[in-house]
């Protein structure tokens, strides 16, 4: 591909371009947003860290490029955790309301 022969080139793996681009994108702004977890990137525990490699760090996550199928297979798995908590929570909340005589949440 295209990429790999510019790193070829350039005498690096695709492994240590990843750790550059780590580096790179370790830093956030206001507008910074994390496409797996979806919340400004200040909020993902997930963005960087020491334990994250570029394969795990949030902050290299794209709808684009080579990793592009992994990344949005997490964000699709997180979605769906996010929303089957979240409505199991919901679900309980009602119950709970039900049992006790109340209309539940309005």
């Amino acid at each position: 591909s295209f990429v790999e022969d510019v790193l070829r080139k350039k005498g690096m793996g695709q492994s240590q371009a990843a750790r550059n681009g780590l580096e790179a994108n370790k830093k956030t702004c206001d507008q910074c947003y994390c496409f797996v977890c979806d919340v400004p990137a200040s909020d993902c525990e997930s963005w960087a860290g020491p334990a994250l490699t570029p394969s795990t760090a949030h902050c290299l996550a794209s709808s684009r490029g080579i990793n592009a199928i992994t990344w949005t297979r997490l964000r699709d798995e997180k979605k769906k955790s996010t929303s089957s908590s979240s409505s199991a929570g919901a679900s309980s909340a009602s119950a709970a309301a039900s049992a006790f005589g109340g209309a539940g949440p309005a």
